[in-house]
């Protein structure tokens, strides 16, 4: 039996404090309050968990893995600690481990294994996938095609960064080569009073395409954003075709979180491509851009990274 929480007020403040730290990017102090709240509290198995996942965030896999294998020994029926041991023990690439924690999340919650299983068959297929800076193949007719540019920071000054314009530009090329495409400009960043969706709608404008072909999403502060707040949009043109304007070292991680959200959501895409833009020519696999490929299809699915509330949400 679980004893009485002794340590509520104390819990709360430090927790309280954990919170801030995590939205002032203080990873130190957040990770330091964090394992004394868990040492307050041994029997909130959320507080080592939400520890993973922000171990995950802050680019350190092998110490979130550390902790999920930890916590499946302490809660060995838990599907959402399951879910977790299972995919970042593929991306560890522990067959072993991912093998059992996946044959055990089968047993117990077939629904979410089997949502798993297409999370993994998605990474595995961008993983493999071979860039190329050449345009798409056009596509039939009978679906049809929108354009989404992902967005990059503008200049402390509010003007359009050099890996931006060269966005655009490749952007510019994509609607000249599919001309009944309309347009999504994604990306919510502000610099000097400008957002990127404004800045990018307003650049190809002034470079000849027309104004109603363009269509802003103004609110996306990451890649995952850029996906997740552009399938509204999407769906309400009737896309079928994905056409991702994105930098090489990003693209299959685009790709990956776009055809993601599309099955999830209900309306799974025909196709989803990916067009490179010219300030990388890196194709490779780079190991940063993977470990946020994991992490970003399971923000696209609907895993939040942060799970304990009120004293800590969502960045």
């Amino acid at each position: 039996m679980i004893g009485p929480c002794r340590y509520a007020p104390e819990l709360k403040e430090i927790l309280a404090r954990a919170g801030l730290a995590y939205r002032q990017h203080d990873d130190f102090h957040f990770h330091e309050l964090m394992e004394k709240a868990s040492a307050l509290a041994p029997e909130r198995q959320d507080i080592p968990f939400a520890l993973a996942n922000h171990h995950i965030q802050t680019g350190n896999p092998e110490l979130a893995l550390a902790i999920y294998k930890r916590l499946s020994r302490v809660l060995p029926d838990d599907s959402d600690i399951l879910f977790h041991l299972a995919h970042w023990s593929r991306f560890a690439n522990d067959a072993a481990e991912a093998g059992a924690a996946e044959r055990r999340l089968a047993e117990l919650n077939p629904e979410k294994a089997g949502a798993l299983a297409r999370i993994q068959q998605t990474v595995e297929t961008w993983i493999a996938k071979p860039l190329s800076a050449a345009l798409p193949e056009r596509i039939s007719p009978d679906f049809r095609t929108a354009i989404v540019i992902f967005g990059y920071r503008l200049e402390a000054d509010g003007s359009r960064h050099p890996f931006l314009l060269s966005r655009l530009k490749k952007t510019l090329e994509t609607a000249e080569c599919f001309p009944e495409a309309p347009i999504v400009a994604t990306g919510g960043v502000p610099a000097a009073g400008r957002v990127e969706a404004v800045e990018m709608r307003r650049w190809l404008v002034e470079h000849g395409i027309p104004e109603a072909r363009v269509l802003e999403e103004g609110y996306a502060r990451d890649l995952s954003e850029n996906v997740i707040f552009s399938r509204r949009i999407l769906v309400q043109l009737g896309a079928k075709d994905i056409l991702c304007v994105v930098s090489a070292i990003a693209a299959r991680r685009a790709g990956a979180c776009m055809e993601t959200i599309g099955w999830n959501a209900g309306s799974p895409w025909r196709r989803v491509e990916t067009v490179i833009s010219g300030e990388s020519a890196d194709f490779s696999n780079d190991g940063q851009d993977r470990l946020k490929l994991f992490r970003d299809v399971l923000r696209v699915y609907g895993i939040p990274m942060m799970q304990i509330y009120p004293e800590l949400a969502e960045r």
